[in-house]
């Protein structure tokens, strides 16, 4: 199962407004036609258009993954100090 096949709509046009402002701007960026994004998440389908959705998406996973969280006992001991400073 792709990552266009398990995520939401309406994540998948977040992720993409989030690094090209707009589904248009994405489609123009990539050579699609318009209203391609809409069609492909409606269910109607189109490989180049699905490709390009998928490597958007995959980017922005591999962005995700490079975060490091702060472990839960850091953040536990500095909402405490956070609180004594009060």
């Amino acid at each position: 199962m792709t990552l266009l096949e398990r995520a939401h709509p309406e994540d998948i046009k977040a992720v993409i407004r989030k690094r090209y402002r707009s589904l248009a701007a994405f489609e123009r960026a990539e050579g699609l036609a318009r209203e391609s994004v809409s069609e492909v998440l409606r269910g109607r389908p189109s490989a180049r258009t699905a490709a390009a959705i998928e490597r958007v998406l995959r980017e922005q996973a591999k962005e995700a993954e490079s975060i490091i969280p702060v472990p839960t006992n850091i953040a536990v001991a500095l909402h405490r100090h956070n609180a004594e400073a009060r």
